[in-house]
């Protein structure tokens, strides 16, 4: 019987990693990849996050990648592959942690929820935080669930710190260990060192300068009331669609018999409600943020799901559980349609990187083609189109910009959109850079940008390494 458990498990994992591996360059590009890993390569050139740098996310995903990938062509698929890598790690250890607590029938579960779900692989395979994020924290539940000894309940809370350093509303996540761990003084130890370990690089930073681009910009921003309640509701019928196998699972498996009571059943339950409520706090909401549950859904699940009954009406219906949950999530994952836009953005940042000469910039809110160009761009352009909506960035800002020594332009139809005068004025400097060219449904809108380029292509040397 085991042996038939673990062929399964191995062959459900085999599902995930060639679901991974597709998804991998088939996902339709986001635009926040383009920030996330342009601040990598600034922070890899010295530049300090919130102060020579305009960032609104936690510190950690940037200097990871930033000290393995180069700032330049490629950066972007680079970042993917990592992510892959991140992704398929956390599977693994999500289903050594379930083998560990329920045998290989749980492993089994966990491989299915976990793996096989379709926006778990497709968001997590982004150049994002929530692949890193995911790993540290199922990291950290697989070291947790071997015996509570000093030492692997310290590390299993320095994983839980710095998981919190990736995404901020995995904060609750080390302080909750403390109080679900067996020895709460090492856990409090390991807590406090992995918070410390993912925060340093930004403990100089003035206070009102955090709160201003760590958390304000995250708050809603106003609005009618009925219209913010409504928006929440609606995210929270999307997060039960998306968890409905999880939830069907557990009632399968009579909830009083769980393993609620260790530490990492503890842990685990309290961490996916209270995370679950912080997700429902920014003004905007995005269903893909809770996949950074996964790992601890996961092994909720296969806990439960081990004291399942072993008769063929149970087993169809958590089948029937895991196909709900998973197509249920298809409408949120965004495949291409047509071509890669991953590679179109290569294509246009090569262009770009050959009509810059280096220390030149490139005036554009679209991130993904400054990292693919490996030029930077003006201050106060760093986050895109976020800085332009939330972060400061003004019509006076971006004028100053224009007048600047640019190298390029590049502007897509929906940048700037709201303020027409600002429009007009880049139609004026885009005539002035002599040379023009369209490039069509560009990006994760679909939108048209254009290119304004020097009177005559340059000639760029190459770059010394």
């Amino acid at each position: 019987m085991n042996e038939r458990w673990k062929r399964m498990a191995m062959g459900a994992f085999f599902g995930h990693l060639i679901l991974a591996l597709y998804m991998v360059e088939r996902v339709c590009i986001n635009a926040d990849e383009g920030w996330y890993l342009y601040a990598a390569g600034m922070v890899s050139q010295g530049l300090r996050l919130h102060q020579d740098l305009l960032f609104f996310q936690a510190p950690v995903m940037v200097f990871v990648y930033g000290g393995l990938l180069d700032f330049g062509p490629g950066m972007l698929l680079g970042a993917r592959w990592i992510s892959l890598l991140f992704v398929l790690l956390s599977v693994g250890l999500t289903a050594l942690t379930a083998v560990r607590r329920g045998g290989p029938q749980a492993s089994v579960i966990a491989v299915l929820l976990v793996g096989l779900h379709p926006l778990f692989v497709g968001a997590g395979v982004w150049a994002k935080p929530y692949a890193l994020s995911v790993l540290l924290l199922a990291g950290g539940v697989f070291v947790w669930s071997g015996p509570q000894r000093p030492v692997r309940v310290a590390v299993g809370a320095l994983l839980f710190g710095l998981a919190a350093g990736t995404r901020l509303t995995l904060l609750p996540v080390p302080l909750l260990a403390i109080w679900a761990a067996d020895r709460r003084g090492w856990s409090a130890l390991g807590a406090t060192a992995g918070l410390v370990l993912a925060f340093r690089k930004i403990m100089g930073v003035p206070l009102p300068v955090l709160w201003a681009q760590l958390v304000e910009v995250h708050l809603p921003q106003g609005g009618e009331v009925l219209w913010l309640a409504s928006e929440r509701l609606a995210l929270m019928m999307h997060l039960s669609l998306l968890l409905a196998g999880f939830l069907c699972v557990a009632v399968l498996s009579r909830l009083g018999r769980g393993r609620r009571s260790d530490p990492v059943g503890r842990l685990c339950v309290a961490s996916v409600l209270c995370v679950g409520v912080l997700n429902l706090l920014p003004g905007a909401l995005h269903v893909e943020h809770v996949i950074v549950l996964m790992p601890m859904l996961g092994i909720l699940a296969s806990d439960w799901s081990s004291q399942v009954p072993q008769r063929a009406w149970a087993w169809c219906t958590v089948a029937g559980c895991v196909a709900v949950g998973s197509l249920a999530s298809l409408r949120y994952v965004q495949l291409d349609s047509a071509g890669s836009t991953l590679a179109q953005a290569a294509e246009v940042g090569k262009e770009l990187r050959s009509e810059i000469p280096p220390g030149k910039k490139l005036l554009t809110l679209q991130l993904t083609l400054a990292v693919e160009a490996g030029r930077r761009v003006p201050s106060g352009f760093e986050m895109g189109r976020f800085g332009w909506s939330l972060g400061g960035l003004d019509r006076e800002g971006v004028m100053a910009a224009m007048n600047e020594d640019v190298g390029a332009i590049a502007l897509a139809d929906g940048d700037f959109a709201d303020d027409p005068l600002l429009r007009l004025a880049f139609r004026g400097v885009l005539q002035q850079q002599g040379r023009t060219r369209m490039v069509d449904s560009f990006g994760q809108f679909g939108e048209g940008l254009v290119l304004g380029l020097p009177n005559a292509p340059s000639v760029v040397l190459p770059e010394k390494p």
